[in-house]
């Protein structure tokens, strides 16, 4: 072959190598965000005791949200330590969660910071409402 069909498989061979160094780097770092979004410290998410604050003013109308009340005003309304023990409760589940809509639930519209705040709340009930 000349040497213009052979530095064109060269160059294929090279930007096939740099695709997968670079979907190699996409995937190393996918793995670590996930692997820090499970360690993430609740004051890490967003202010507890702001979260503390926006729960009782907003959720304690059907939820118990204070540290180890396992009664809530609404019977189908979980409460918040309830929510915090369960193994499955992480910043990312609460998330998700939170920019669900739910059928049962009224429409709050939180901001980032307030929804961070309250997960941040909920997961430090885990640590301290037993």
């Amino acid at each position: 072959m000349n040497s213009h069909g052979s530095s064109r498989r060269r160059s294929r061979h090279r930007g096939l190598t740099g695709t997968a160094r670079v979907l190699s780097i996409a995937f190393a770092m996918s793995a670590a965000s996930a692997a820090a979004a499970q360690s993430i410290g609740s004051e890490e998410i967003g202010n507890r005791e702001l979260g503390g604050r926006l729960a009782a003013e907003v959720c304690s109308e059907c939820h118990a949200v204070e540290a180890g009340d396992p009664i809530s005003p609404n019977f189908n309304a979980p409460a918040f330590q309830d929510i915090a023990d369960r193994p499955a409760t992480t910043a990312l589940a609460l998330g998700v969660w939170f920019r669900s809509p739910h059928p049962t639930m009224p429409n709050f519209v939180l901001s980032p910071d307030e929804t961070g705040d309250i997960i941040a709340y909920i997961l430090g009930l885990r640590e301290t409402g037993k």
